[in-house]
């Protein structure tokens, strides 16, 4: 995730939350954030969990790039899948946002489309493709992930990091 004070904002550079309460038992179910860029006049939404709300919020900052590390990929329930992949990618008991403070890695901010929040009203309930799904996911070494990939875990034990291949239908992103 990355934040660009030039108002190009791949997430944002302002937000509005939203608590969510269970009525029936009177408990927080998350805190519901639209992150929003006022020159572009976008909008992106996001959630978080209640026992994460006091771990990630106070890092989000403006004009910054994040690193997620500890995180893991899952089966994709078929209620709530949107794509033809079957894993996602989850945040974890210790999964840790931090900033990067001298990122070297550019980012093609074209390669980050973001829709208004009167694209996606007119567009819900209309049964069809959701925007920026994620099309397939594989290793870098072409591997597919859903397949018990092997891997080589001297090279990832000694670069610490495992680079995925993240394609949609028109872009290409390497994550790690």
């Amino acid at each position: 995730m990355a934040m660009k004070p030039n108002g190009k904002s791949i997430v944002s550079s302002d937000y509005d939350e939203n608590e969510a309460w269970n009525p029936l038992k009177k408990t927080l179910i998350g805190l519901e954030i639209l992150l929003i860029d006022e020159q572009l006049q976008i909008v992106i939404q996001r959630f978080i969990s209640p026992g994460r709300i006091e771990k990630y919020l106070p890092e989000m900052k403006r004009g910054s790039v994040y690193k997620l590390n500890n995180f893991y990929g899952s089966r994709n329930k078929s209620v709530f899948r949107v794509a033809d992949h079957t894993a996602t990618v989850s945040f974890s008991w210790n999964s840790d946002l931090s900033v990067l403070q001298d990122c070297r890695t550019p980012f093609d901010e074209d390669s980050f489309r973001f829709h208004s929040y009167e694209e996606f009203q007119a567009n819900s309930d209309l049964k069809g493709d959701l925007y920026d799904v994620v099309g397939h996911m594989k290793l870098v070494n072409g591997q597919s992930i859903i397949e018990a990939p092997v891997l080589d875990e001297v090279e990832i034990a000694k670069a610490r990091r495992l680079l995925i291949h993240i394609q949609s239908h028109e872009y290409v992103f390497i994550v790690s």
